[in-house]
């Protein structure tokens, strides 16, 4: 939960900056539609390869049953025995 407010308030930082920015008569993002398109599709490209890495992603039937054991014996140290 810590992690989602930072960034919520991160985002809302970076939107105050550009807001006050225009205000101003500032260009705060000197960079055309096509440039932050790109950018941002690298970024999230990059968050969802971590993710993707990060997370187990068992595909093969061995892999799939240990998982299963795996949880089973969880449980079972959840119960005391």
């Amino acid at each position: 939960m810590r992690r989602k407010a930072i960034v919520r308030l991160c985002v809302l930082v970076v939107l105050q900056v550009n807001q006050i920015s225009i205000i101003f008569g500032w260009e705060p993002l000197p960079y055309d539609e096509e440039q932050i398109y790109e950018f941002l599709s690298t970024v999230s490209m990059v968050i969802v390869t971590l993710w993707v890495w990060w997370k187990n992603n068992n595909i093969t039937n061995e892999a799939i049953a240990a998982d299963e054991v795996r949880e089973h014996l969880k449980e079972e140290k959840k119960k005391g025995r």
